[in-house]
């Protein structure tokens, strides 16, 4: 009986997370991300973005807490411009988010 009850909460709890995930993907869609940062000639940043400054954005501006480690960057941003960035929410769920980089 115990253990019936312990796989439905843990079965219960997943459909939670699961669902959760989506709601967060759908949010994403519609958000831009503006990171205002220092750059030289031809947009070239004198630093670059991470996932982490991305996730910072986010808490900041949308009150949105999304753990770096689920940001998809291949590598730090190193130019101005806009960029299309996945964001894996849940093991079958990815949200993607703009993120538009500007110079100061």
């Amino acid at each position: 009986q115990y253990m019936k009850t312990r796989k439905e909460a843990e079965r219960n709890k997943k459909d939670r997370e699961l669902a959760h995930a989506k709601e967060l993907a759908e949010k994403l869609k519609d958000i831009l991300v503006v990171i205002k940062t220092k750059s030289g000639e031809n947009g070239k940043l004198f630093g670059s973005i991470t996932s982490k400054d991305i996730c910072d954005k986010l808490k900041k501006d949308f009150k949105l807490d999304i753990d770096k480690k689920k940001v998809v960057l291949p590598e730090p941003i190193k130019s101005t411009g806009g960029f299309e960035i996945e964001v894996k929410l849940y093991p079958e769920v990815s949200g993607r988010l703009s993120v538009k980089i500007e110079a100061e």
